[in-house]
């Protein structure tokens, strides 16, 4: 994955989520293993005070804004929201046409105000999973609206890393296709009917 952001040439704001140790130990090594010890790394999680992770989340679209590249590792829980959706599933706007959502927890509300480059999610069947009943947000984890609501830049790389894809269900697939690749994923029910054995008829 970092080889594939370095042949790519990002620069500017990453945002890696992560399970807790793999945000602590593994990627901050990898990445100054492989990219660097001059890289600079933004970690978010229970050893940063909740007053200081949103101004790690500024400091880093300042480092960003420069022109290099600002990697923001964090976990799940702190992109957690709560979303207000249309009967269609899509977000509501307010007046000024943002997303409205509401963090929820210990979710920092700044990361959703950043334009990101690269979004990797780790583990991915842990965030991104549809449940069985997945048509629509309102049956969405908090997590996975969260990694929803992101604002990503267009054409800029989402990358889904999981040695489980699926968990428990194989159709919790859908939710990691969906989120990687929506224009072809889109529909639940068609991913459904083309893989699975279903019919429209009850008894």
């Amino acid at each position: 994955t970092i080889a594939a952001l370095l042949e790519m040439d990002i620069k500017g704001p990453i945002l890696i989520v992560a399970p807790r140790s793999a945000v602590r130990v593994t990627w901050p090594q990898e990445i100054r293993q492989w990219v660097g010890s001059d890289e600079k790394i933004f970690i978010i999680n229970a050893e940063v005070k909740p007053a200081e992770r949103a101004a790690r989340i500024h400091e880093a679209t300042r480092v960003a804004n420069s022109g290099e590249r600002a990697w923001v590792l964090l976990g799940p829980n702190y992109l957690r929201i709560r979303a207000d959706v249309d009967d269609y599933g899509n977000f509501e706007r307010d007046a000024k046409g943002k997303k409205i959502i509401r963090p929820v927890n210990e979710a920092v509300g700044e990361i959703f105000g950043v334009k990101w480059n690269a979004v990797i999610v780790d583990e991915s069947h842990l965030s991104l999973a549809g449940g069985s009943a997945g048509v629509g947000k309102r049956k969405w984890s908090a997590q996975r609206l969260g990694l929803d609501a992101l604002r990503i830049a267009p054409n800029a790389p989402k990358i889904a890393i999981s040695g489980t894809p699926f968990r428990g269900k194989t159709e919790n697939l859908w939710g990691t296709l969906n989120w990687v690749d929506r224009p072809k994923f889109g529909s639940y029910w068609n991913f459904i009917k083309r893989h699975y054995g279903v019919t429209d008829t009850f008894s």
